[in-house]
């Protein structure tokens, strides 16, 4: 079976299963809409689709991945994990206990690869704000 053949029918079983049925008895009423004076939060996404990816094989893609929960960001790499806090953790192998963190002056690099990717999220999103 050729690989966009199987990717499809994946993707319309997970939208299937995650999409809530308005008809549920248990569903929660729709969202009201946010008056237009109402500011709207800022959120630090460095999106890009990978569903090319998903169904051809095609299409662009990065080295790296932005984390953003609350008020926790992280910039993950295969073999590195950066927080805004300054932390840096190196992967850990799958089935392998989580790793520690790096003392603050080892890997000068790294760090400073992970702070410019925090900087370019930042000004993308400042410069989209304005």
């Amino acid at each position: 079976m050729e690989r966009s053949n199987k990717i499809k029918p994946l993707l319309i079983a997970l939208l299937l299963c995650c999409a809530t049925p308005l008809w549920a008895a248990d569903a929660e009423p729709l969202a009201k809409p946010v008056p237009w004076h109402v500011p709207k939060p800022m959120q630090r996404v460095h999106g890009q689709s990978f569903l090319p990816q998903l169904v051809d094989g095609k299409g662009p893609s990065k080295e790296w991945v932005h984390i953003e929960y609350k008020n926790n960001r992280q910039i993950r790499t295969k073999e590195w994990i950066y927080t805004d806090k300054g932390r840096l953790t190196r992967v850990n192998e799958l089935g392998r206990p989580e790793n520690r963190p790096e003392k603050e002056g080892d890997h000068a690099d790294a760090r400073n690869k992970m702070k410019r990717i925090f900087a370019l999220i930042d000004k993308e999103v400042t410069r989209e704000r304005n």
